[in-house]
């Protein structure tokens, strides 16, 4: 998934963006946060179904049991795939992912999934 292409749509919302390399990454970096250990905020997650290490099916899984469990506040996780087949959508929103963006990203979608989530394109 194009990570950069999607960090400069983000910037016309006033959107921070960190980044995680692989699924366990994001999982540490989400734990961080809730323990105070960065300073960062997340309100929203973007997950990467691709990645090494941990794909982002296994870290929404993870993250999503520890929401559950509230060892971490509730945040929407959006599964990024470059797949957009029917069976590959369904797989992202049956393990718990709250809205999908396929590659290439529909800058429409992108602008509907943040407004309906509060954010504001700037001016």
């Amino acid at each position: 998934f194009n990570i950069s292409a999607l960090q400069k749509m983000l910037k016309k919302y006033n959107v921070i963006v960190d980044f995680a390399f692989n699924g366990q990454q994001a999982i540490e970096k989400c734990i961080h946060q809730q323990n105070k250990i960065c300073k960062c905020f997340y309100d929203i997650i973007f997950m990467d179904c691709q990645m090494p290490i941990m794909n982002g099916y296994d870290a929404t899984i993870a993250l999503k049991n520890m929401m559950y469990k509230s060892e971490l506040p509730f945040r929407d996780i959006v599964g990024c795939t470059a797949f957009a087949m029917d069976k590959e959508i369904q797989q992202c929103y049956d393990i718990g992912m709250d809205d999908i963006l396929t590659k290439p990203v529909d800058p429409q979608h992108l602008k509907m999934l943040l407004i309906n989530r509060g954010y504001q394109e700037k001016n």
